[in-house]
């Protein structure tokens, strides 16, 4: 979006003088290429500027098959304003006196209470390419297309990078993470180089890779210029994420009844009241600034004009100042962006660990957005977390079809959600049992296996599926990994906590046990014990394994250690949640 103002400035003052309807004609189809400057070099983006019928001007951005309409544009006397009020940010720019056909100014955008970022940008009328060839000729681009393992210096979890390139060296694609993706990612590759780029109004992201002489890519990624880490990746084309319906356990307890938040009046609204009970919800948590959010908004406006009446949707707003009026504008024009017409209420700040508390959920919310799916008798039978946008392709399709499928569950009544213990169908692929109903979290893995089945198991106890250890739990069977990364809420299922644990060989039992300790109430018998514990911590935060990492880490502020060593591990594991800045554990 901040392209489209660019160019515009420019234009206009190829001919100042002239008439608005003159102006619009000689706008007419004009490409711009802009660029703003972050750490990492130049971040360029393309967009257009068309007349209307009425003697205006449209402006829209464009990242590789996305284009987004500016939705303020706004001409002066010495140059232009383009507003981007759903993300609260604005560029504004000038004509350069020496050279009307290019002009300059900054791009400004709200990142919390009483902060304002602010970021340059220069912009030519041209039809030169979103990123310039480079002098020394041209790489093969099937080079990079495909699918990739990516590794964010931030992140203990690996990402998904999805390329397409075509012979021209033009390349398109995004990251799949577990909370969301980085939407419409546009750029080239060239020589051993990869570059990309998009921004929306709100977000500006530019990724720089390498190909290495053993086919990885090894790079940086700066988000506008105030963040900037490393990447990594390999070619991997059957990584997939976590199941987003098992990335967050609410306790057996929880309920949406013992929540009030103001509504964007500041009116006090109980969410057991009449209206909230008695009929299907569907609850996203979500914020404004949220560009997962935002795409979420669109197909939830148009699935509550599918299921009408007979489903309740609700927003719970977590929004950047904590400042009642400025946050419920924000929270309108997000309403208003997507013609969303159910309540919204602010719930907090952005921030999951506040979230979460103001939520009364146990650990920490895992995601904006996340869509809660309850029945008409208050019982909550699905949480989704993340949302995989239009720019995920297959992934999103996906996506859509089940939270569509989910909101259908909850139209056909109880029965269609089994209790916990029912037995479900399982079938084999490929020697590794399956659920063949994928929609919820829960059917992950089987509740119960029936009398006389091969892998016939005791309540209770443990399972094993082609290597992998299940354990039973509340909210159905849950592998050793799933334990650890903080998803479960019953009791553990081994016995309580002991430091011999630790010596686990396996990775995952090393991280259920981590999860263990900082679920109990264990602390060190002595100092002695303590020492050996802290030594331990250390040496497992070292670990390959990520989830290992970062549950020592928890364990770690868990007991309370401060030690130069955690304080470092503390300061370098972080999300790289793309919809924030935040950060996860180096925040708690």
């Amino acid at each position: 979006m901040i392209q489209v103002l660019l160019p515009l400035l420019p234009l206009l003052a190829c001919c100042p003088a002239a008439a608005p309807n003159a102006q619009a004609s000689q706008l007419e189809g004009e490409r711009w290429r802009a660029v703003l400057e972050v750490a990492g070099g130049e971040l360029p983006f393309v967009f257009e500027v068309f007349p209307t019928p009425s003697g205006g001007e449209v402006a829209f951005v464009f990242n590789g098959e996305e284009r987004i309409t500016v939705p303020e544009f706004e001409r002066t006397g010495t140059g232009l304003r383009l507003g981007f009020p759903h993300y609260d940010s604005e560029i504004e720019a000038a004509f350069d006196p020496k050279d009307p056909s290019r002009v300059s100014g900054t791009w400004t955008k709200v990142r919390g209470a009483n902060r304002l970022a602010s970021v340059e940008f220069s912009a030519a009328r041209t039809d030169e390419p979103r990123f310039e060839p480079r002098a020394f000729g041209t790489g093969n681009p099937g080079a990079v297309a495909g699918r990739w393992r990516v590794d964010f210096g931030s992140s203990v979890d690996p990402a998904v990078g999805i390329f397409e390139a075509d012979s021209a060296d033009q390349v398109r694609g995004t990251f799949l993470t577990e909370t969301g993706d980085y939407r419409y990612l546009a750029g080239r590759f060239d020589g051993d180089l990869l570059r990309m780029s998009c921004f929306d109004g709100g977000h500006a992201f530019l990724f720089h890779a390498r190909l290495e002489p053993d086919g990885s890519l090894v790079g940086t990624f700066d988000s506008g210029n105030w963040w900037q880490e490393t990447w990594s990746a390999v070619r991997d084309e059957q990584l997939t994420l976590g199941d987003p319906f098992s990335a967050l356990q609410l306790g057996r307890h929880w309920q949406l009844a013992s929540l009030t938040f103001p509504d964007l009046d500041g009116r006090e609204t109980w969410l057991g009241a009449p209206g909230f009970s008695g009929v299907p919800l569907v609850v996203q948590i979500f914020g404004s600034w949220c560009p997962n959010c935002h795409d979420e908004a669109a197909l939830l406006s148009q699935l509550a004009f599918e299921f009408g009446s007979r489903v309740q949707f609700v927003g719970l707003a977590f929004e950047l100042t904590g400042e009642q009026e400025r946050d419920a504008a924000q929270v309108r024009r997000y309403a208003q962006r997507w013609g969303l017409t159910y309540p919204m209420l602010l719930a907090g700040t952005a921030d999951k660990g506040r979230a979460a508390e103001a939520l009364g959920l146990d650990g920490r919310l895992i995601s904006f957005p996340t869509t809660l799916f309850i029945d008409a008798n208050g019982r909550v039978r699905a949480v989704h977390s993340g949302f995989s946008g239009p720019a995920t392709g297959a992934a999103h399709e996906r996506t859509v079809t089940e939270i569509r499928s989910s909101i259908q569950l909850l139209l056909d009544g109880p029965e269609a959600w089994p209790e916990p213990g029912a037995s479900q169908t399982w079938t084999e692929f490929g020697g590794v049992a399956r659920s063949i109903q994928p929609i919820r979290g829960a059917l992950k893995y089987p509740q119960n296996i029936e009398e006389g089945d091969p892998l016939q198991i005791q309540r209770g106890g443990s399972l094993e599926i082609d290597g992998r250890r299940l354990f039973r739990t509340a909210g159905g069977w849950r592998d050793a990994l799933d334990l650890a990364r903080g998803l479960w809420n019953g009791a553990p299922p081994a016995a309580a906590f002991a430091p011999a644990d630790l010596e686990a060989t396996a990775p995952v039992d090393r991280a259920l046990a981590l999860a263990d300790l900082r679920r109990s109430n264990y602390r060190p018998a002595d100092a002695a014990e303590r020492d050996a514990i802290e030594a331990r911590l250390l040496e497992l935060l070292e670990s390959a394994h990520g989830p290992t990492r970062r549950e020592a880490l928890r364990a770690c502020l868990h007991l309370e250690l401060d030690s130069a060593a955690f304080a470092a591990a503390r300061a370098s594991i972080a999300d790289s949640d793309p919809l924030d800045s935040l950060r996860g554990l180096a925040a708690e």
